[in-house]
């Protein structure tokens, strides 16, 4: 009776002890915030000797299965996605285009050689052909108005139908020029050498003729009106002609 008492005694005892260790551990698992995983529980050794000496098999504890431990997952913040701010392309500025501005080119002046009567004929009025040899020539109906003349050499030139009005000839040599119908309005003549000269059906009106020699010169159907002949005299005061003064 002693025996089973004792047994009891020792099987409560162990029990006392086992729940205060569980205990002991749950406190300290609350303290710790972390629940360990469970291990097994034994009897301390003091008490072996005796359960084995009064044959009392020790007691079968359960080993505690392990407590999984809820793993926490860090949160995960989601980082924000770089706002992207869109860069402005870049303003093309339209440059304005410099307007090229046509610079005029000089107008060349064409220099006409000396004594040179091919260039521009037949207009030659105006031309200054002072001195020049001209003798033979062909200027028939040739534009010689306002020309200058003065000592030129017209011996045997063609003149015919040619316009000489107002042309300067003071001192010209036409001796045998032919100035059939040629007009002589306004012509300066004085001292020209008129030798010979086929003057028909030329018009000499206001044409001065004064010191001139018209030697041989064939003079019909000159229009005589208001020239000063040869001697000086007016055509108008001597009947309308100039022949024979």
């Amino acid at each position: 009776m002693n025996r089973w008492r004792q047994r009891l005694l020792l099987i409560s005892f162990a029990t006392i002890f086992t729940i205060l260790l569980i205990l002991q551990r749950g406190f300290a698992v609350t303290q710790a915030g972390v629940i360990p995983q469970s291990t097994p529980t034994s009897l301390p050794s003091i008490y072996l000797p005796f359960v084995v000496k009064n044959g009392i098999p020790p007691m079968a504890t359960a080993t505690g299965q392990p407590v999984a431990t809820a793993t926490v997952r860090p949160t995960v913040t989601p980082t924000s996605q770089p706002t992207v701010t869109p860069t402005s392309q870049p303003t093309t500025t339209a440059t304005a285009r410099t307007t090229a501005t046509a610079t005029s080119q000089p107008t060349a002046t064409m220099t006409v050689p000396p004594c040179d009567i091919t260039t521009g004929y037949p207009n030659l009025s105006g031309r200054d052909l002072a001195g020049c040899s001209l003798d033979h020539a062909d200027l028939s109906y040739a534009n010689l108005s306002y020309a200058n003349l003065t000592g030129a050499g017209l011996t045997n030139v063609k003149l015919l139908g040619a316009n000489l009005s107002y042309a300067y000839l003071p001192d010209a040599i036409l001796s045998y020029a032919n100035l059939d119908g040629a007009r002589l309005n306004g012509a300066y003549l004085v001292g020209a050498t008129l030798t010979n000269v086929k003057l028909t059906n030329a018009d000499l009106t206001n044409a001065n003729l004064s010191m001139s020699t018209t030697q041989g010169a064939l003079l019909g159907g000159v229009i005589w009106n208001n020239t000063t002949c040869p001697d000086g005299t007016n055509s108008d005061n001597n009947g309308n002609t100039c022949v024979g003064h």
